[in-house]
């Protein structure tokens, strides 16, 4: 794993802590995501955070898909650790409604919503209050 000072890259994925601090999520196109990719995220979120809470907006590539032991880790304790709530970008409607169901099936422990669009995406990140 690449690793810069608020940027992490693995071979699924980009993460980067903006300077309004939204933590962008970029999974890259064709990739089975799994347990092991979201350990590698969560160990990278850990060292940039401080113990502080991010709006999360993950823009997944296009037949990127996410196994179960992964949607789990992500919805469960460990993976919400640094989440305020989480706003994805899925343009595939197919992938979308798989989001859906996954997240519905693990219920995540902050608030989660899918987009067509980053416009909708960051204007919904936008219009959440921090508590």
């Amino acid at each position: 794993m690449e690793t810069l000072s608020r940027e992490f890259k693995t071979n699924t994925l980009t993460l980067r802590l903006r300077d309004d601090s939204v933590l962008e999520v970029d999974f890259l196109p064709n990739q089975t995501i799994e347990a092991y990719d979201i350990n590698q995220m969560l160990r990278a979120v850990c060292k940039i955070s401080n113990g502080k809470k991010f709006k999360n907006l993950v823009a997944v590539g296009a037949s990127t898909r996410v196994d179960m032991e992964a949607m789990k880790l992500c919805c469960g304790i460990e993976g919400s650790r640094h989440k305020i709530a989480t706003a994805f970008v899925i343009k595939k409607t197919t992938q979308r409604v798989m989001g859906q169901i996954l997240t519905s099936l693990f219920r995540p422990k902050n608030p989660t919503r899918f987009f067509a669009s980053r416009l909708q995406a960051e204007n919904w990140l936008e219009s959440l209050h921090e508590n």
